[in-house]
């Protein structure tokens, strides 16, 4: 039965579930994105309208591209 519930509440709001400014969601989600947000905007970052996972950095084409390892990552940090 919660299947057939969630299911039904994904596909009545899936296009608002993945805005930024989406507010049908739980108190506990809302309060989770907003932390992120929060975080994200403090160093820089804007999040995308369109997908709240989604964020671009103020400067970003101020750097090069870098084509980087986890393992070199690792070695530096």
């Amino acid at each position: 039965m919660w299947k057939k519930n969630l299911k039904h509440i994904l596909k009545k709001s899936n296009s608002c579930l993945k805005k930024s400014d989406c507010t049908t969601l739980s108190e506990i989600a809302l309060a989770n994105r907003k932390l992120l947000q929060d975080i994200m905007k403090k160093y820089g970052f804007t999040v995308l309208k369109s997908e709240w996972w989604h964020f671009d950095y103020e400067n970003v084409f101020d750097y090069p591209v870098l084509d980087v390892s986890f393992e070199e990552l690792a070695l530096i940090g």
